[in-house]
C-alpha cells in the first residue's frame, strides 16, 4: 500500500486485542500467543490470516496542538 498505513490490533484467530512488544518488534496475542510482525504478517500461532491493513491520512493540527490520523 502506498502512503501511511496501520494494522489492526485485533487478532485474526478469535479477536483478542494484541499487545505490542517493542523489544522484539512484534504484536502478540495474549489469549493464544499468535505473533505478527509490524506489517501485520502472521509469524506463528493458531491465527491463520495476516492482520488487516488500513490506509491512514494525516489531518491538520487540532485545536489542542496535537496531530491526528484518520483511517479510511
Amino acid at each position: 500500500q502506498a502512503g501511511p498505513w496501520a494494522v489492526s490490533r485485533k487478532c485474526t484467530h478469535l479477536g483478542c486485542r494484541l499487545n505490542y512488544q517493542e523489544k522484539e518488534g512484534v504484536l502478540v496475542c495474549p489469549c493464544h500467543h499468535s505473533r505478527f510482525n509490524k506489517e501485520g504478517v502472521r509469524l506463528s500461532g493458531p491465527a491463520k490470516k495476516n492482520l488487516p491493513r488500513f490506509q491512514v491520512a494525516a489531518m491538520q493540527e487540532g485545536q489542542d496542538g496535537k496531530g491526528y490520523l484518520v483511517t479510511y
